[in-house]
């Protein structure tokens, strides 16, 4: 009977359909002629109670919650069979009669695997009966078979989470990264300027983020910021922050105004405490005059035309949504010909190699001088190879975005 009950349950992913099927298998193997009440008893949510899952009688009626007695307790908590033909005088019963407080004779057994008590098994009588050795024995055996059958119903149901919590990061991701604009202005094209950017998150999605768009026919800014955290929260945070950089830059010109009234919105029902370090530059494309602002942001680095490198001018300033009353300066430079920038946030200056050390600023600022022939892709296509030889064998510890804006020679 237990062979064929090894059958039925095999293609079983129904927790309920087992129990019942637990039920039914066990009124066969339990006395005839006796009043038994059985129930099939699972753990759930609910503190000092079990859920019935599948019953006979009136102790055990489906879907409600058991309070768990003392002998049901010492069997959960042991993971053994427990045989009382007189409950009544039983000490833990006396201690915690639950919802038995009727009952003459109890044979509860465990529905446990390895590594997990799933519930119980438990057959009652209201009248006295002495249950044996036997057929505690042929309870536990059936008990197992189920309880093998529940930990593969779990486990198949957390495969499908995981797919479908895997698909729904992919599907964030793909938004994610469908909010960047990824079609770069190229010299080739006939733009003096050259732009390519790069973002890899830690994990699926992150906070991380790069932009830029024209302010009018002759401005174009350029906008690199990182947000506190990973994951879903630094992403939804950074969705919110790029869109109100875009809102504000049709009110405002400059960097550091824009700044300014982009902070006290973020500041505004932050109940998370989460922040943004941002560095906002504006180009005139007439004079290529750079006018920008840090909100808490890295330094950029000025890559000459001599192949000098050299870090950007200017106090780092405050990240923003912390003070809202905080306030940003505004720095200008002229950038010339076969000249670049190279922005980034601090995953690439704080990456890590197996034996943690950090990349650092001077091992990027050696890497890229002489590199003033480099265009923008591949100033960026260079430094991911360094990092990436840097960090081999090493997992990414934090979200990576860089831009390199470059102003083409004749």
């Amino acid at each position: 009977m237990l062979y064929e009950l090894g059958e039925k349950i095999a293609d079983c992913i129904d927790i309920d359909e087992l129990a019942q099927l637990t039920l039914t298998e066990a009124q066969f193997l339990m006395p005839s002629g006796k009043e038994l009440q059985l129930g099939v008893l699972l753990v759930g949510e609910a503190v000092g109670h079990l859920s019935i899952c599948a019953g006979q009688g009136d102790l055990f009626k489906v879907g409600a919650l058991f309070s768990i007695d003392g002998i049901t307790q010492q069997v959960l908590g042991s993971g053994n069979s427990e045989i009382v033909n007189d409950v009544q005088q039983d000490f833990r019963f006396q201690l915690s009669a639950g919802a038995l407080n009727q009952v003459q004779a109890m044979l509860c057994t465990p529905i446990k695997t390895r590594d997990n008590i799933f519930g119980v098994l438990s057959v009652v009588s209201q009248m006295p009966i002495n249950f044996s050795a036997a057929e505690a024995k042929v309870l536990n055996l059936l008990a197992s078979q189920v309880a093998i059958a529940i930990g593969r119903v779990h486990l198949i149901h957390e495969r499908v989470a995981q797919e479908r919590h895997q698909e729904s990061l992919e599907l964030s991701k793909s938004i994610q990264m469908s909010m960047l604009p990824t079609a770069f202005p190229r010299f080739s094209k006939g733009s003096k300027i050259d732009l390519f950017a790069y973002i890899q998150p830690a994990r699926e999605v992150g906070g991380d983020f790069y932009d830029f768009f024209h302010l009018d026919e002759k401005t174009l800014l350029v906008v690199i910021g990182d947000v506190s955290g990973k994951g879903v929260p630094a992403a939804l945070f950074m969705v919110m922050v790029k869109t109100l950089v875009r809102a504000m830059a049709k009110q405002h010109v400059l960097p550091h105004d824009i700044l300014a009234a982009l902070n006290p919105e973020l500041c505004r029902d932050n109940d998370a405490m989460m922040f943004v370090t941002l560095f906002i530059a504006t180009v005139d494309l007439d004079t290529n005059l750079i006018t920008y602002s840090y909100g808490g942001h890295n330094r950029p680095l000025y890559l000459s035309k001599y192949g000098i490198v050299s870090m950007l001018p200017g106090e780092s300033g405050t990240a923003l949504g912390i003070f809202d009353e905080a306030s940003f300066s505004v720095e200008t430079m002229q950038l010339n010909a076969g000249e670049s920038l190279i922005m980034y946030t601090d995953g690439i200056n704080e990456a890590m190699n197996v034996s943690f050390e950090e990349y650092g600023e001077e091992r990027l600022c050696d890497l890229l001088t002489g590199l003033e022939h480099y265009n923008a892709q591949e100033l960026i296509e260079a430094v991911n190879a360094d990092i990436n030889v840097f960090t081999l064998g090493a997992e990414q510890s934090d979200d990576i975005a860089l831009i390199a804006f470059q102003l083409k020679g004749k």
